[in-house]
């Protein structure tokens, strides 16, 4: 176990300014692409390929069903992420706080994780600055497969 800084980013995001946010959202990124390499073996077990195929039928072309399972955080929030100050009037990323919730997950887990329960009244733009590799880019179908699962089964 390795000290980390007590600041948290949620200390500071709603100071920060764009260029700030960036900064953070880039290394966020780069600690996620590089958790991503950590994979689980197969996420071929039966009972799971027959339900995507049972759901994606004839919706979604197969190459975007091809998922792996991969390390993830799982409760990535502001006030689990700890920061240091540099020089340059930015903030450098020390530490990932709460990894109870973590786990080989399928790789746009950590998407959903954050975006579930996101509200338009919310007065933050954490969300706006979710790293490239988890964004609704690489993994909107699967987000929206999630949403509408929610909408169903309400």
């Amino acid at each position: 176990m390795t000290y980390t800084s007590t600041t948290t980013l949620a200390d500071f995001w709603t100071g920060l300014d764009i260029s700030q946010k960036r900064s953070i959202q880039d290394q966020l990124n780069q600690i996620l692409a590089e958790s991503k390499d950590f994979l689980f073996p197969s996420l071929r077990a039966p009972i799971f390929t027959e339900f995507i195929d049972r759901l994606c039928q004839s919706c979604v072309p197969p190459q975007q069903l091809e998922v792996q399972c991969v390390l993830t955080h799982g409760d990535l929030r502001s006030d689990n992420i700890t920061v240091e100050p540099s020089d340059d009037r930015q903030f450098r990323i020390a530490g990932l706080l709460a990894w109870e919730y973590s786990g080989f997950y399928p790789e746009y887990h950590e998407l959903i994780k954050r975006t579930n329960g996101l509200s338009l009244a919310a007065d933050d733009d954490w969300y706006m600055f979710l790293p490239e590799c988890i964004s609704l880019e690489h993994y909107g179908m699967w987000w929206l497969l999630d949403y509408a699962e929610g909408a169903f089964m309400e």
